[in-house]
Formats: C-alpha cells, structure tokens, sequence
C-alpha cells in the first residue's frame, strides 16, 4: 500500500495502527480470540469541545469523507466527522411519462443473525427514495394534478418555487415546512406520515378527514393543522402528535361533529382555537365537558384556548391553561362560576352576547394568576353589595371593559393600581362626577394606559389631575368634555380628546410647540375653534448626559416631543425610547458622546455632548465681560453655572453648545490681578469643569494642547501649546511668565543649579589649618573655592554635605564666602579662630576674687560670698526663695522677689537677608499655644528619675510654612552642670530654663539666616491696695559686656537694687553639629532688653544662652533707701538661669546638657516622647 502513500506519509502512519488490528483478526480466525481485545471495540468518550471515538475501531475512521487523516498520536476520531457506514448516489427515474428525482442508498444498514441467532453478520442493502412521493399523492388525492404540475426533475423546492401560496419550504429549499392545499377528498394519516419535518404546518380546505385522523395510528412529528370547513367527523378522543389544532367552521359544517367535546381530547396540543367563520348563518352549538380526574392533574399540556361555546367550561385539573378566550353563542347553559377553576390562567376573554351576568367578583378575586380581563359585550349587573372590589388581584396589570350595557362605573369600589397598568372602558355609564375612584388619584400607582370612551363623561378635565406620574396614553373620545388642557397633560405620550368647542384656552407648550404639520397629534387633539393655538418654542431647551450605572445616554429638558419620532439625530442610531414625554428620552449605551437634535415639527437644531464641557479659549474684556469658547456647552441658562474660587459669580447672559457669555458680578481690583485663579464651570447633569483662568483686562486665556509629549520636557502651556519650564521636578512653573520657580536649595533656568549653603563650621585654630564646613552643596561641583574672610582656603575635599579644606593663619571673626556652578553663597561672621587662651570679664576683678577659666573665658569664684560675671558681687545673706509663674497662653515666665518682678520672654523668629534685612517675621508672643504641664512626679522612679524631677511647662504651635515650635520652661529643683558645644556650665536649684524647638523652617533663599528674639523686662511688686513696698528708682540701667576672645557674652539689667545679667555662648548646634554663632541687642529701653541670637543656616539648630538675677547689692543701698531701713539691710541674691536651645535637639536641654554631648544622636531620636516623659528612659539613650 505504500505505494499509493501521498507525500506527507499519511498512509504509512495508519498501517501502524491497521496491521495491530489485522493481527488480531486473523488470530480469532484461527481460533484464538483475545476477548479482552474484542471487549475494547468502542471507547465513545462526551467530553467539552466534542465527544470523540478512540479505541482501536478508530483505526477504520481515521479518513473523513475529504480522504484527509485525523492526526492524532492514537486513533482519535472527532464524533462530527466518523463517517457513514453507507453511500447514496442521487438518480432519476422515469414512470412511463413521469420523471422523478430520487437517491439510492447501499451498504450496511443492519445485520442478520445466523445459527440460532448466535452469530452475528453485516447485511448489505440498497434501496431508492423519490422525493415527490408524498406530494404526488396528496396532489392524485386533491385532483389537482392539472394545477400543480409534477416536473421531470420533481422536488419541494420547485413546489415552493412555482406555487409560493400553497408550499414553503426551509431556506435551502430542501425541505418542505408548511403545506396549504384545498378542495380535496377524505384524507386519513397515512396521507401525512410520511413527511418528516418536526412541526410541519398543514393548512387545509373542504376536506373530509377520517374518523381516527387525530387518534392513535397518525406519526405526525407534532405538526400543526389549519382546517377550514372540513368536515370532521370526531373529536372524541384525545389527540395526538398534534401541536395546535385550529377549526374555523360554521352551522353547514358543524352538524358532522359532536356538539359535546370532551375536555380530556384537548389536554395533549398545545393551542385549539374552534371558530364560526359564517356568524350570520347560525350559532355553533359545541359546549364542552370536563371528563377528567384527579390524576391529570400536572400532566395536561394545553395553553391556549380561544373557542366558541355553548357554556362556560370547567377547567378543573388543568392546570396549564395561560389563555382562555371564550365567545358566547345564544341560550348559555350555566353561569360564570366555572370561572374559578382558571386558575392558572393569566389572560382572560369573555365574549358575550349581550347576555346578563351578575357581576362575578368573587370569582375573579379568586383567579390569582390573572394578568390580563377582557370583558366584552356582556350586560352585567350590580352585585348585591352594589359595589366591585377587585384590589385584592394583585397581579392584574390589563382590563378591558366594552360595552357592558347599562352598568355604571358607579359599582366599581376599587381595582389594584399598585399593579394594573392599563384601564379600558367604552360604550358604559357615568353617573358620578368622578369615572372610577381611584383610577387617576392613588399614591404609587402604576398606570400607564387609560381610556375611557363613549361613556358620558361629563366632566371638566381638571377633575383628572393631577395625573399618575406613570400615565403615558389617555383616551377620553366622545365624552362631552370641557375645560382647558393644562400643562400637566404633556407628561402624557398619547392624548386623545372629544371633538368640542368646549375646552378653551391656550395650548400648552409642549403641543403648540410640535403642532405644525403634525397630522396624528392634530387628529389626537381635535382642537376646537375656541383655544388659543400660537406655535411657541421658547422652553425647547434640550440637555444631554450620561448614566453609568444603567449604561444609558439621556436626552432631557422641555417641550422634547412625546416619542422619538418628533426628533431625527446625527449620528442617527434610530433607537432612542421615551421615558417621559416631553420631558426625557434615552438610548442605551454610551458610546457617542455628541448628537445634533433635529425637531421636526418645531424646525430647531441643537448640537449636544454627554462628554462634558471643554473650554478652548476664554476672553476677558475691559469690564468683566467674559466670553467662552468650547463645546459640550448647555442651551440652558438657568442650569449653567460660572464661578471663581467658589465665592465669585459670573451672571450667565446667554449659551450654547459652543460658546458662554456672561458678566462678572464684580470686577474689582483684585479680580483683574487674579493670575490663574481656580474657575468651576458647572453645567447640570455634567460633572463640573476646573480649569485656571488668569483675569486680565482685554486678555485671551487658550487652553491649547501641545503637539509633543512634554514628559521630560516641561509643562504643556496651554497658551502657546509649546512645553516650557524643564524644571526637573525640582521647581513650579510660573504660567503667567513662562519660567521655573524653583524650590528650596535649587537655581538656575531649570532649576538644575543647588543653592548650596554652610550650616557648620569646624574651624581650625589662629595658627591655621584643616577646616570642615558642613551644610548642603548638591551633587554637583563645578569650579568649587572656598574664602575664609580674604583667604582662599585650599579644598581638599567636597562631597554632598561636606567640604574639607587648608586655611593659613588668621584670628578673629571671618565670614565664609563657598562658590561653586557660578554660584556664590556667604555666611556673615561664622568663622571664628580657635584661641588657646580665652579671656575673662574683668579679668574676674582680681586674683583673690576668682579664678579665670581660660578656655572658656568664664569666671570660677573663690569667695562663696562673691558672685557675678566677674565675681564683684557681695553676697550677705542667702535671699528669699523667689515665685515663678508661667502664663500658660502666652508662654511667658515671670520672676517674683519682694519689690521685684522679671518677664522673660520669647517674642519673634526672623528671616534674614545677606544684607541682615528681614524677609519674613513671625510673631510668637501670642496666645494661641498648645499647652501641658508634666509635674515631676509623674517622672518615674528609676534610678535616673532624679534627672526628670523638675516640673516641666511644654507648649507647641504650627507656624506658616509648617515650621513647627516647641517651647519648654522647667523649674530646676537641684543645682546642675551642663556641657553644651563642649562648654560646661552650672545652673543652681531654684533657676528657671527655657526650651526653644525649631523643626522644618522653609527658608525663601538660600543665603538667608534666622534670628531668635527673646526679651527680658523688669517691673515693681505692688501690694493689693496698689502701694508698692520701700522706696523704689525709676531708671534701668542696661549694659552689654562684651568680651574680646570669649566664649561668653553678657548683658546686664540694674533696677532698683537688683541686677538681671544673661550670659550667651558664642556656639551652637547647627544640624547636630557645633559651630560659631553671635549675639547682639536688638532694641532696650529703661526697663527691657530684647536679644537676637543669630543662628546659622541650618534645619536643626541649638543655641544656649542663660540669666541670672542679682538683688541688693550695697553700692545700690547707699543711693536708693526705702523709709526706715538701715546699712545693715539684707543684702540677698536670687539666681535664675535661663538656657535657651532652638531646633530638633530639645529632649537634650530638659534631661542633661552633659548628656546632650555623650549622647547627641540618640537623644535627637526621642524628640517625639518630650510630649510624655513617662516614656523617657536613660537606658533608651545609650
């Protein structure tokens, strides 16, 4: 066989699987069957996608009918394509004269069994179909032959073909699906058997059918049968394999049926219709008879039933009845009450014959599955009660009344508006004044339709309203009406009025509006010559907008029209739908955003956009009159709305999709200044439109889109529609002046150049050396040097905060001037020589007196009765212990001893240029501090709670710029040193020290420093009848001592016997880091002192400055006296130590200086547990 193989082999692979199969066949042949092998014939497998044949009888399947193999790596056939186990051929074949169309099938179509039926072989048979065999004889049996012409080449398909009227077939032609023929003889199923088509429809006339037609011995394929005057014989037993069975017949005709149809021949169709096609000539006499049990119950299958009838059947056990359309001949045998048995019925006719009924609302109310009552030409009577209550049908959506003779509306009580939609009533009585109660008036209903016609109705319209909002087709024809039409009626789709001169007025809008040329809303309306009908437009006002959570566009406004009709739109999507006439249309989707509305009857275009607005320029004129231009705009002025900054309103003066006007309301100075100021277009059902607006008199704003990508590159200026301002990220662009407005710590055009700055300095000594200046200098370098007053000092290294250089000697206080990427930066007096040897004020009076700590420059006395800066100071006796109240708004701390009374204060944190000019002043003398007082005792009690016992007053404000302050006052119960910036100090028991915390100062330049104020004052102690104890001086005297190459400064206040001196320390913590800072007095008169303590440019800073107060001293007592007192008068001394550091490091002052030092970096950590020192540890620190 290989050499019938094609070029991909295919035939060489399937021997692989055939030779396996041949072997076993010649392995049973020889008597040595392997039955589990035979047992493995077939593996049929359902599975998704298809079944499949596997297993070896694949083998024999693996070619479809194209000769192309199923590749698979084992015999897997696909269940669509295994192919026939038989051929066909088509053929002709010729009868004498006629020609058929036929097919010979051959092959195996079955098997015999042989030796007892004990084997079993394949049979090979042929046989011949001719397709026109059942039309030829239905056509012999009509005698027709001479109309419908049997052609050579015979088949369905010519039939429906040349006789269109009488055969259809499917869209292939190749198979007939319904079959209409006329005027024959007796048929009998046989003559129907043999077509095959599963609801064939067979519409026949004027034939007789057999007795057992529709009984048992049919194979019909459920088809559905027409009959038109044939005479059927009967219809007495249960009819089968029919779908719908329809009779169209009349007295001629009926006298060969039954007049008794027994209900149990029904239940198997699906739909029997029983017609008079000939009324005029006779009433049929069929009525039927309910034969059936209990046990039918949930097996019948009927559903539809229209009939005419000589009673009103029982429908009992039939429970799949939906339909049930009843007409009435003369003389009916029973009542209405079989009615009750409908109870799965959900539409109901009755069809009278001007008979009487007493109105059954009983059983009605009983049929709960009742959707939809017809009740047509029946002359039904009041009740007993005289009234109808049918709100208990819940489920009633339809009713319909004609012609119900004389009953009046009157009877009706009630029916169920929360569920009936739609109310017809004609040919009836209206007695009242109001036409069934509740039918227009009830909360919630649902109504949609209403008619009422040819009733009397003689009310004035306005009795109707106000109508359900849910009503949207009214009828009231031939009804003598009167009254105007109000504008309530235009929420209605369809109104139809009487023809009468009677109602008066003028039309309303919504109809004079779409009046002309509109022949059905003129024939609806039947306007008479006395209303007032001027085609007005003025409130056609459309809007367009979008609802995502029902994915629906929607069209809303006034006057739009009572259907989509009324209206034409480009794009036209022809499926807009009405939701409320006249005032909303939709379409579902959202996938076109813009729609011109063309309203033909009013003549009026307007274009529209659910996107939204967008403006593409916005003029400004001389006078605040602006102009905008862009789409998606409202033709609504009242649902347009033009704000800036929400507080200022521009009166809206006309719109349309593509342009605004309005006026500002007030265009005053500052609204002309305004550069892109935040502006809200608010148009109703869009969301609302921000955008920047600079208002300039005569000033076009563009809001243009840039023709390139400006990532990397800029911003898009919407003015220019060019990228401008690479700032990098590191600056805003300043729209108005195209440029870069570059943050903190950058320059330059693109704000690529760092505004570098020195926040510390390590100096070397007055013999020269290595330097470091810490600070920030950016990552690049460009032509870097470093001056130290006039010298250049030699950079050996810079870095990103660190810059190490080589200066030769020099003494004394220099500035430091750093200049890299052409950009110079200069800090005034930060550098200062270190000096060995450091002086003391007044060389501590004399060497008996103290001893100077050269150092430092800070006096140590030797006499414990000597004090002061220089020890010059006599102490007689220890003094009162003074009272300290803290003022926990102002954050002021005031110092009471005897006559006297200090104020201490800080009062301002200035900004400072190059040239020391303030830039920016902040006010912190004002009472709007957070405060919390931490006792001492709350401290714990470790064996570090000694170091927090001092009773703590902590206060905190935000400042502008987000710079945050924490101010801390603590009264010192011990006696104490402090080393701060590697200078020890001693604070005594019973001193006051205050905390300055400054976190994030944002700096408006890089060169700029700050500056600390803090003022003392000095006042007198009056007693309560307000005498002040003694004789008291007027004059402060105020001296600044100023020590040349100290590290200590001091500023003194005498007042009446006492003297106030604060010491300052020429040294900070700049960004954790000691440098060089100055000091200096800012302004001072007779009774304070203000101090600024200039302080570097840093982020986190700490300074430390401390007072003390002398009392009474003897060169004082010589002078000033009070009345009565002697030389021998106490001489006392009250110290108060005030220690002032700014910035991040607060915690290190309220614990220990000395710990400050040691620990700085841990310490600087816990700046967040100062606001609950129960949280503070030593241990933490370490």
């Amino acid at each position: 066989m290989n050499q019938f193989d094609n070029k991909e082999g295919e035939i060489k692979k399937w021997l692989v699987y055939l030779l396996a199969v041949i072997d076993k066949f010649i392995e049973s042949a020889n008597g040595n069957p392997d039955t589990k092998w035979w047992n493995q014939i077939v593996d049929y497998l359902s599975q998704s996608g298809g079944s499949v044949l596997t297993s070896w009888s694949a083998t024999f399947c693996v070619f479809d009918t194209d000769e192309k193999e199923e590749h698979h790596p084992w015999p897997r056939v696909s269940a669509q394509v295994i192919p026939n186990g038989f051929v066909s051929c088509p053929i002709k074949l010729k009868d004498i004269n006629e020609k058929y169309k036929g097919t010979i099938y051959s092959d195996h179509f079955g098997s015999k069994l042989l030796d007892n039926n004990s084997k079993l072989i394949p049979s090979l048979d042929w046989f011949i179909v001719s397709k026109a065999d059942c039309l030829y004889n239905l056509i012999v049996l009509t005698k027709s032959t001479a109309t419908f012409k049997l052609r050579n080449d015979s088949n369905w398909g010519y039939f429906c073909e040349d006789y269109p009227n009488n055969f259809k077939c499917d869209d292939n032609k190749g198979l007939l699906t319904s079959l209409t023929m006329g005027t024959g003889g007796t048929v009998d199923s046989n003559s129907f058997n043999c077509f095959q088509k599963e609801g064939l429809i067979i519409n026949l006339s004027v034939f007789q059918l057999d007795t057992n037609f529709f009984f048992d011995g049919n194979n019909f394929k459920n088809f559905s049968f027409v009959l038109n005057n044939c005479i059927i014989k009967s219809l007495s037993n249960p009819i089968k394999n029919v779908n719908t069975l329809t009779i169209s017949t009349n007295s001629i005709f009926q006298s060969t049926l039954n007049a008794s149809i027994p209900v149990s021949s029904l239940v198997d169709l699906t739909s029997f219709t029983l017609s008079n096609n000939a009324a005029a000539s006779g009433d049929l006499y069929y009525y039927f008879i309910n034969d059936l049990t209990s046990s039918a119950s949930g097996k019948t299958k009927i559903k539809y039933i229209t009939t005419t009838t000589k009673n009103i059947p029982s429908l009992a056990y039939v429970d799949s009845v939906e339909s049930v359309n009843l007409f009435f001949g003369g003389g009916v045998k029973n009542d209405l009450t079989n009615v009750t048995t409908y109870t799965s019925v959900k539409t109901l006719q009755l069809n009278g014959n001007s008979l009487s009924y007493t109105f059954p609302t009983d059983s009605f109310r009983a049929l709960t599955n009742l959707d939809k009552l017809y009740l047509n030409n029946l002359n039904f009577l009041k009740p007993v009660d005289q009234s109808i209550d049918l709100s208990t049908m819940i489920g009633l959506t339809q009713f319909t009344i004609v012609a119900p003779g004389s009953f009046s509306t009157d009877s009706i009580k009630a029916l169920p508006m929360k569920s009936l939609k739609s109310f017809s009533i004609s040919q009836c009585t209206i007695k009242s004044g109001y036409p069934i109660p509740g039918i227009f008036n009830t909360p919630d209903s649902v109504i949609q339709s209403i008619s009422i016609t040819n009733c009397g109705m003689p009310d004035n319209l306005d009795i109707l309203l106000p109508l359900p909002k849910s009503l949207r087709y009214l009828e009231l024809t031939n009804n003598p009406l009167k009254g105007t039409i109000s504008d309530q009626f235009c929420t209605l789709q369809t109104l139809k009025l009487p023809t009468t001169v009677l109602i008066l007025g003028i039309l309303p809008t919504c109809f004079s509006c779409h009046f002309k040329n509109n022949a059905v809303l003129k024939a609806n309306l039947n306007l008479g010559p006395a209303i007032v009908n001027n085609q007005n437009c003025t409130r056609l006002l459309p809007n367009l907008k979008i609802d995502p959570l029902l994915n629906r566009t929607i069209l809303y406004g006034l006057d739009l029209g009572f259907d989509p009709s009324y209206f034409t739109t480009v794009p036209n999507t022809n499926d807009w739908k009405v939701d409320i006439p006249s005032y909303q249309f939709y379409r579902n989707g959202m996938d076109i955003s813009t729609f011109t509305f063309n309203f033909i009857y009013a003549g009026i275009s307007f274009t529209l956009s659910s996107g939204g607005p967008v403006v593409t320029s916005l003029y400004v004129s001389n006078v605040g009159l602006l102009t905008i231009k862009g789409s998606g705009f409202s033709y609504n002025i009242s649902g347009t709305v033009f704000t800036i900054f929400n507080d200022q309103y521009c009166q809206i003066r006309s719109t349309t999709f593509d342009t605004i006007i309005c006026q500002l309301f007030a265009y005053t100075n500052v609204t002309k200044t305004k550069i892109d100021a935040t502006s809200v277009l608010k148009i109703n059902g869009q969301p609302d439109y921000v955008f920047n607006v600079t208002y300039l008199p005569d000033f076009t704003n563009y809001y243009l889109n840039c023709s390139e990508d400006c990532t990397g590159k800029g911003f898009c200026d919407r003015n220019s529609g060019q990228c401008i301002c690479n700032c990098h990220s590191k600056g805003s662009c300043d729209i108005r002046n195209r440029v870069c407005k570059c943050f903190t710590f950058w320059l330059g055009d693109e704000c690529t150049i760092p505004d570098h700055y020195v926040s510390s300095v390590v100096p070397s000594n007055i013999l020269g050396g290595n330097v470091t200046l810490k600070g920030w200098y950016g990552d690049d370098h460009e032509n870097p040097s470093v001056f130290i007053g006039s010298l250049e000092c030699e950079i050996s290294e810079i870095s990103y905060s660190t810059i190490k250089c080589l200066i030769g000697p020099g003494s004394g206080v220099k500035s430091v001037t750093v200049i890299q990427n052409g950009h110079s930066w200069i800090g005034q007096n930060i550098y200062f020589y270190n000096n060995t040897i450091l002086n003391c004020p007044n060389n501590c009076t004399n060497s008996t007196m103290g001893i100077c700590d050269q150092r430092i420059g800070q006096c140590n006395c030797l006499k414990s009765n000597f004090i002061g800066p220089d020890c010059s100071i006599e102490v007689i006796k220890q003094p009162p212990k003074s009272n300290t109240t803290v003022d926990t708004g102002t954050g002021s701390t005031d110092l009471n001893s005897d006559k006297t009374k200090y104020t201490i204060k800080i009062t301002k944190l200035l900004e400072l240029d190059f040239s020391n000019n303030p830039v920016n002043t902040i006010d912190l003398f004002e009472n709007n501090w957070n405060f919390k007082k931490i006792n001492g005792s709350d401290s714990g009690s470790d064996q570090n709670s000694t170091i927090n016992s001092n009773n703590l007053y902590i206060f905190n404000k935000v400042v502008p710029s987000k710079c945050n302050i924490t101010y801390i006052i603590e009264e010192v119960e011990n006696d104490k040193e402090f080393t701060f910036a590697d200078i020890t100090f001693k604070v005594s028991s019973g001193s006051i020290k205050l905390t300055v915390e400054i976190n994030n100062y944002t700096y408006i330049s890089g060169l700029n420093t700050l500056q600390l104020q803090m003022e003392s004052s000095v006042d007198v102690i009056k007693n309560e009848d307000g005498t002040i104890n003694g004789q008291q001086c007027d004059i402060a005297k105020i001296k600044n001592i100023d020590t040349e190459n100290s590290a200590l400064n001091y500023v003194t206040i005498t007042k009446d016997g006492t003297v106030l001196y604060g010491r300052f320390i020429n040294r900070a913590l700049s960004d954790q880091r000691p440098t060089y800072i100055t000091s200096e007095i800012v302004d001072k008169n007779i009774s304070s002192i203000t101090v600024g303590l200039n302080l570097p440019h840093c982020i986190d800073c700490v300074i430390d400055p401390d007072f003390s107060i002398l009392v009474q001293n003897k060169e004082f007592q010589s002078d000033c006296k009070s009345s009565g007192s002697d030389d021998n008068e106490n001489i006392w001394f009250l110290p108060v130590v005030i220690v002032v550091p700014v910035v991040s490091a607060t915690i290190i002052v309220i614990l220990s200086l000395v710990i400050y030092t040691k620990y700085r970096r841990a310490l600087r950590l816990k700046l967040q547990s100062l606001m609950d020192p129960k949280t503070i540890k030593m241990n933490d620190l370490k």
